[in-house]
């Protein structure tokens, strides 16, 4: 039968390393019940000490009492002379009488006297000072009409106790003056120290006999049996379960030694079985081994399997993140292109859109009825196109997670009104009707006028696209309560099938081909729409029936949480520093069509219009000319604009120079923009005389308001940036 093996230790080692454990354990409470009983003892010894030198200074001051009463009774008071004023000599007799009294009560200083004078006590030998100062107890024997012992006190001389006593010419008659006796301290705290060091000899004596006396009664009855249960669990530890241990004591020690005993012997009987159970468990092993070693092969097998599928998904894996790596990267390519080629494509269409408005203004001479119809052709596609454009961007924004939200506070009916304007001359050419309801009182919400207008009108200009007889209604309603507003824009158009109902948002999609053959359009107002109601917080939902009309609603909160954005749009503007005849206006843009529309726009004034292809040239005209305004496009080759505006506002010559920007550059480089103390406009290609002549006035007004006060006032330009 094969053992269980037991990690013990040798008997010889557990003997020549270690002390037996009641001895350490003795030691153990020895020290701790030393390191308690010091405190105790020496408290005790303080007590001692402190009520024997209180009994000894009162002793001591009952004797010098004494002394002083006794001296008061047997002193002749006529022997005093009272009369101080004459300086009497004092007689022989009462000096001598003192000096006896001194030396039969053996005190080391002469007795004083003192006599009442007014207020001040006055000593009655003038031949020499007195022993001590009185002390303030002196008053309080008059007071008391008894002898008064002061408490020890020191002085330049020593530490001292005095007594004080009255004198009287009769046991009736009244204090005519003090006797002072007085002894040193000193010698009494010397008799003192001798005592207690006696004193403490003896309590700590009696102390550490009573520890060693309690130590022994503990060796006895706690430790000894300790060790005894301690050699016993050696014993066990070699498997040796017969050693003697004495389970007598009616005590804790002796339940605790027969709790053991009793461990002991169902630990005998668990390894006996253990050793039984070894022994089958061996047998079953070894039968076991032929089974596990034909499962290790298939294991081996399954593991090699494993390991090959281990290896073609982190493959996958891998060919996977590759993957990801480049949508990432057509991703980013895309929003490039689109950008890129919306500015491409925006240049050339602002070109047209703006000569066109000065060709139909009559810039360039009188044009015939058929001209000026061909020119509103123009105009109106040129228009579309730029608008197809610009949805195009901005599906392309909201796609890339780029479209910034800028909340403002919204009059809700007046905004609404206003953004509805505009498609009444789409309705009246399809005579239709295009209304708007709103209940009586409705509160202003905070949300992006922007993302909301682009919202209603690409849902109302999609229910004129397909309405062609009838109307469209927008519905404005609030609901207090839930703090949201809702709009609905209502048609009696041609209706979407209930099977094309899950598919209405989706980008480029529309009811079937031929609507986009008789109805036109790309396919992207509903998603748009739908992505800026996301973005707002909000829902839409759309009811249908073909034939009849269409109803789509939109729910949004009133109060949008707060997103970052941009300051208002009045903004103040920072006067020039240049002479004022000075009427040069620089415009940096790498396309000449902005400074041409410029001059065209400015031929009839005083301006004088310079341009720029890039920042550098344009810094370095801005620090030659000063000109009056600069007009700067943000998309430039090479530097952009804003580093233009970055030195600009480094030079303190120039900082002061007003710029307008005018540029197609997203939202957040028109906010960078703005951060710049000096911008005090913007405004989208292409750009409005109307608008650039109110601002170009304004420049002036405050130019002519410096010449006159001194110092520049802030006025406000609009911001145009949705």
């Amino acid at each position: 039968m094969s053992e269980v093996p037991v990690t013990t230790e040798s008997t010889a080692g557990q003997a020549g390393e270690e002390p037996p454990l009641h001895g350490r354990l003795h030691y153990k409470i020895l020290l701790t019940t030393l390191l308690c009983a010091a405190p105790l003892i020496f408290g005790v010894d303080y007590l001692f000490y402190r009520n024997l030198r209180r009994d000894k200074i009162a002793e001591q001051s009952r004797q010098l009492q004494h002394i002083a009463a006794t001296v008061a009774v047997v002193l002749d008071v006529s022997l005093i002379p009272w009369e101080q004023d004459a300086a009497p000599p004092v007689p022989e007799a009462l000096r001598s009488r003192l000096r006896d009294l001194q030396r039969a009560n053996e005190l080391e200083q002469p007795i004083d006297l003192f006599y009442r004078w007014n207020e001040t006590w006055m000593p009655v030998f003038t031949d020499r000072p007195p022993a001590h100062e009185l002390r303030p107890e002196a008053w309080q024997v008059i007071r008391r009409q008894e002898p008064l012992a002061t408490d020890v006190y020191t002085d330049q001389h020593g530490t001292w106790i005095s007594a004080y006593a009255p004198l009287r010419a009769g046991p009736e008659s009244p204090v005519v003056g003090l006797v002072a006796v007085h002894t040193r301290a000193d010698r009494m705290n010397m008799l003192i120290i001798d005592h207690f060091k006696l004193l403490f000899l003896e309590v700590t004596l009696t102390g550490l006999f009573i520890i060693a006396f309690f130590s022994l009664i503990l060796r006895y009855f706690v430790t000894q049996p300790l060790g005894q249960l301690l050699e016993g669990v050696r014993a066990m530890a070699r498997r040796d379960y017969t050693y003697p241990i004495p389970t007598t004591a009616n005590d804790e020690l002796g339940a605790l030694a027969r709790a053991f005993v009793r461990t002991r012997e169902t630990l005998q009987h668990y390894v006996a079985e253990l050793e039984s159970f070894a022994q089958t468990l061996e047998e079953k092993v070894e039968e076991r081994s032929i089974d596990l070693m034909s499962a290790n092969q298939e294991l081996l097998l399954a593991n090699s399997e494993l390991y090959e599928n281990q290896r073609q998904l982190r493959k996958i894996n891998e060919d996977l993140r590759r993957a990801n790596l480049a949508v990432m990267e057509s991703n980013r390519l895309k929003s490039e292109f689109v950008a890129n080629m919306s500015h491409e494509l925006r240049t050339p269409l602002n070109a047209i859109i703006g000569y066109t408005s000065l060709l139909q203004r009559g810039r360039y001479g009188p044009l015939s009825e058929a001209q000026m119809r061909a020119l509103t052709r123009i105009a109106e596609n040129s228009t579309n196109l730029l608008e197809l454009i610009n949805t195009f961007l901005d599906f392309s924004k909201i796609a890339a997670g780029k479209m910034e939200i800028q909340v403002s506070e919204v009059d809700l009916v007046k905004f609404l009104s206003e953004t509805i304007t505009p498609l009444e001359a789409l309705a009246r050419a399809k005579s239709l009707t295009l209304s708007f309801m709103s209940p009586p009182q409705v509160p202003s919400a905070l949300t992006d006028p922007a993302r909301l207008r682009q919202i209603v009108t690409n849902l109302v200009s999609n229910a004129l696209k397909f309405t062609e007889q009838g109307s469209v209604t927008v519905v404005l309603d609030v609901d207090p309560a839930a703090e949201t507003f809702t709009i609905e824009v209502r048609d009696t158009g041609i209706g979407i099938a209930e099977k094309d109902l899950p598919h209405i948002f989706e980008e480029f999609r529309q009811v079937d081909g031929s609507a986009t053959r008789k109805y036109g359009g790309t396919g992207l107002g509903l998603s748009i729409a739908r992505k800026n109601v996301l973005l707002l917080d909000g829902t839409i939902e759309v009811e249908s029936e073909v034939g009849k009309g269409s109803v789509f609603r939109v729910r949004l909160p009133l109060r949008l949480r707060e997103h970052e954005k941009m300051e208002a749009s009045e903004k103040p503007i920072a006067l020039p520093c240049p002479a004022p005849d000075n009427r040069i206006i620089l415009c940096i843009d790498d396309e000449p069509d902005l400074a041409q529309q410029l001059k065209t726009m400015l031929d009839l004034t005083s301006y004088t219009v310079i341009s720029a292809r890039n920042v550098t040239e344009g810094l370095e005209l801005t620090a030659v000319l000063r000109p009056r305004v600069v007009v700067l496009d943000l998309i430039l080759p090479g530097i952009s604009g804003l580093t233009y505006l970055e030195r600009l506002a480094e030079d303190p010559l120039l900082k002061h120079i007003p710029v307008i920007v005018v540029s197609q550059a997203d939202r957040r480089m028109a906010q960078t923009a703005f951060e710049f103390p000096m911008v005090i406009g913007y405004h989208p290609k292409p750009l409005d005389r109307t608008w650039l002549l109110n601002n170009l006035q304004k420049i002036e007004q405050e130019t002519q308001l410096r010449r006159q006060t001194g110092q520049g006032v802030a006025n406000s330009v609009e911001n145009v940036l949705s």
